[in-house]
């Protein structure tokens, strides 16, 4: 008889639950070890398993279309003892690269601010400057026009 060791992802069926299984294959070419994941479709006479629990599953005679296994027992539950969700390390690691790719996107929006307040006071300054040209100049003129009818 079989034994596989997953974790439960789905439990939405009556006395059926989903359970994802990983294993490592390494790569007959490049040697390189990967992750594959497989679900079957379980038998849960109790209905006592929930989702994020780790089971062990048992190979069985057809119970249905799908359902060729069914579980033996429940190797740690979903909720310690303080009620605290246990998350499986894939789904914390997908979470902080969530959290770290927002970060990321406020420093660029920051940043993208930053760049268009100081082109708009660099603006600004080039067209104080370009004034104060304007009237230098004007006042030249008006210096040399005052400077002729004398």
């Amino acid at each position: 008889m079989r034994y596989k060791k997953g974790l439960v992802t789905s439990a939405k069926q009556d006395k059926t639950v989903i359970v994802t299984v990983h294993t490592k294959k390494m790569h007959p070419i490049f040697r390189k070890s990967y992750r594959v994941s497989k679900k079957f479709h379980a038998h849960d006479e109790a209905n006592e398993c929930k989702i994020g629990d780790e089971v062990i599953i048992s190979e069985t005679k057809p119970i249905s279309k799908l359902k060729r296994w069914k579980i033996d027992k429940i190797v740690k539950k979903a909720f310690d003892e303080l009620g605290a969700d246990v998350i499986e390390e894939d789904t914390k690691a997908i979470l902080e690269r969530k959290a770290e790719k927002a970060k990321q996107e406020e420093e660029k929006a920051k940043q993208e601010e930053e760049a268009k307040k100081l082109e708009e006071t660099e603006e600004k300054v080039e067209k104080e400057e370009e004034k104060e040209e304007v009237e230098a100049e004007a006042s030249n003129e008006d210096k040399e026009s005052n400077s002729e009818e004398k």
